[in-house]
């Protein structure tokens, strides 16, 4: 379906939106997520668009690499079929034990011909406290990486280039599990200590990085490591290790999402301390054929 798309202009604009289509219509299905802080990130860079018709209200966040859709609909209206440059991904973001609640949007989404791709948990974990079920691991860790000549540092503008590469050769992440960040943002993460790498002491080239992001006193981020360096032990656990000693340092609690089909990462978080929230995220896929790793 060919819909005309424009661009946020401010978040004046986007709570008039919002406050008009949930005002206009008996009963609105929406999947809203998003905080104040992360609409007025996107529209600051140009990356919030919209479209509004008699279906509904339809905003896409532009990840580069996919759009994320925001909707506001009537209950008894379809999701139109979006045909755009790019994958669209709908997240739904609920509680353990509302699936009764939600069948109704789920419906309609699946019904539009998105592909469901499958469910995420969410888990949290206090710094201190996970820092101490690393500390045996901390120590084997260290060593490897001391044996294999690599180090945890925060790169320069050339590593920073680097790491934004590396995103796309990650096979073991879909792509639409990283959200797009630009290369000012990049950089100041690195001076802050919220971008990490793992280099070649001799060739300095990259094996790895750990991304985060602030949200109050939330750490979320990723930790991705390249496939040529995958077989060296330690590496991710240096990568881990060093960021929640910043996250302790700085009082923040670490919060992240996992896959349900990722069994050993969920092991892995709950042995060291992670809890689950309660918190669960449904995702779905629309794929033009232009996406990284789709399917």
């Amino acid at each position: 379906m060919k819909i005309e798309i424009k661009k946020v202009g401010s978040i004046e604009e986007y709570t008039e939106l919002v406050y008009a289509v949930k005002h206009n219509k008996d009963e609105v299905l929406s999947n809203s997520y998003m905080y104040s802080t992360s609409v007025n990130r996107l529209i600051r860079q140009n990356r919030m668009l919209y479209s509004i018709s008699d279906m509904g209200l339809f905003f896409f966040e532009d990840e580069i690499e996919y759009y994320n859709l925001v909707f506001f609909i009537n209950a008894n209206t379809d999701i139109p079929s979006f045909d755009l440059d790019k994958p669209i991904i709908i997240r739904l973001l609920s509680r353990e034990g509302k699936e009764e609640s939600e069948s109704q949007i789920k419906h309609i989404i699946e019904a539009t011909g998105f592909e469901y791709k499958g469910k995420y948990v969410n888990v949290q974990g206090n710094p201190r406290e996970i820092l101490q079920k690393l500390e045996k691991l901390a120590i084997r860790s260290e060593n490897y990486m001391k044996r294999f000549g690599i180090d945890i540092i925060r790169p320069d503008e050339k590593t920073i280039k680097d790491v934004r590469q590396m995103q796309y050769k990650i096979d073991s992440i879909p792509f639409y599990d990283i959200e797009y960040r630009t290369d000012e943002e990049m950089k100041e993460a690195s001076e802050a200590g919220y971008l990490l790498v793992a280099i070649k002491r001799d060739s300095k080239e990259l094996c790895g990085a750990n991304y985060s992001v602030v949200n109050g006193r939330y750490v979320t981020g990723w930790i991705a490591i390249l496939d040529k360096y995958r077989n060296i032990p330690g590496i991710s656990i240096c990568l881990h290790i060093r960021a929640v000693e910043r996250d302790a340092q700085n009082d923040h609690i670490k919060k992240t999402w996992i896959s349900t089909d990722n069994t050993e990462s969920l092991i892995y978080h709950e042995k060291i301390g992670f809890k689950r929230t309660g918190g669960k995220m449904d995702i779905w896929l629309l794929d033009s054929g232009k996406g990284r790793n789709n399917g």
